[in-house]
């Protein structure tokens, strides 16, 4: 899969998505040392292409509130992969 790399999840069209979510990420395998918002498509469980890199935690949740859409915050449970910081619905 292609990723698409924007600035914040405000220049997203979410027409076609039925349950938007936004994962927030720190040093992942394919990112290290920063974090990653990764779009997904929650009625499918499934990520999209669609993510965003920052250098802090602060700028991720930013990029998140764009949206206009995710003001949920989910923590990170304890069986979540280490990598997952918190969810956004």
């Amino acid at each position: 899969m292609t990723r698409k790399i924007v600035e914040h999840l405000g220049q997203i069209d979410y027409s076609e998505m039925m349950v938007p979510m936004a994962v927030i990420y720190k040093n992942t395998k394919d990112v290290p040392g920063e974090y990653v918002v990764r779009l997904w498509e929650g009625a499918k469980g499934k990520p999209t292409n669609i993510e965003v890199r920052t250098e802090t935690l602060n700028e991720a949740r930013k990029a998140i509130a764009r949206s206009g859409r995710m003001d949920f915050c989910i923590p990170r449970a304890e069986c979540d992969d280490p990598v997952i910081v918190e969810t956004w619905m």
